[in-house]
């Protein structure tokens, strides 16, 4: 994911390691954003908030 205004990278994700994410972020010229990605066949599990 990428900031076209501040030209800053937030990270990369790899599909191979999780069933469902949800992500919120902010870029450090304001820019915010959230993705979330849920496989068909997500089973519920732990959550894990990381600040």
């Amino acid at each position: 994911m990428y900031c076209d205004q501040c030209n800053e990278n937030i990270g990369y994700l790899c599909y191979a390691t999780y069933d469902r994410l949800e992500l919120k972020y902010k870029y450090n010229c304001g820019n915010q954003g959230s993705v979330i990605v849920d496989f068909e066949d997500s089973k519920l599990g732990k959550i894990v908030v990381l600040s």
